[in-house]
């Protein structure tokens, strides 16, 4: 790979370490969901990772007569994998923030 993959993902690592950042500030203020709502974010932010490492290797070697092939995969990779896996954790986020009380301190109604 041309770019080193630490270089690549050091802005979704960034947010997963703000993310937990903000995990244990909201389980510290008593907001009862907080991991499940950091979880979703973070398994948004996985996703995404890995999409940046698997488009720079298709990046580096779009010379070759595989190049077709690799965006290809790229497409089946986004639209069967990491979306549905993404609007997944979309929507358990969504039902836990439209939970009443969830998101004020102090345990679950």
């Amino acid at each position: 790979m041309g770019r080193d993959l630490e270089e690549i993902t050091r802005g979704v690592d960034l947010l997963v370490e703000a993310s937990e950042a903000a995990e244990d500030r909201l389980e510290h203020a008593g907001v009862a969901r907080a991991h499940d709502w950091m979880f979703g974010l973070r398994e948004i932010l996985y996703d995404l990772r890995r999409f940046q490492g698997t488009l720079a290797e298709v990046l580096d070697r779009a010379a070759g007569a595989e190049a077709r092939a690799d965006m290809r995969d790229i497409v089946i990779l986004l639209k069967y994998e990491m979306i549905p896996h993404i609007e997944g954790h979309l929507g358990d986020l969504e039902a836990a923030l439209e939970e009443p009380g969830r998101d004020s301190p102090g345990p679950p109604p």
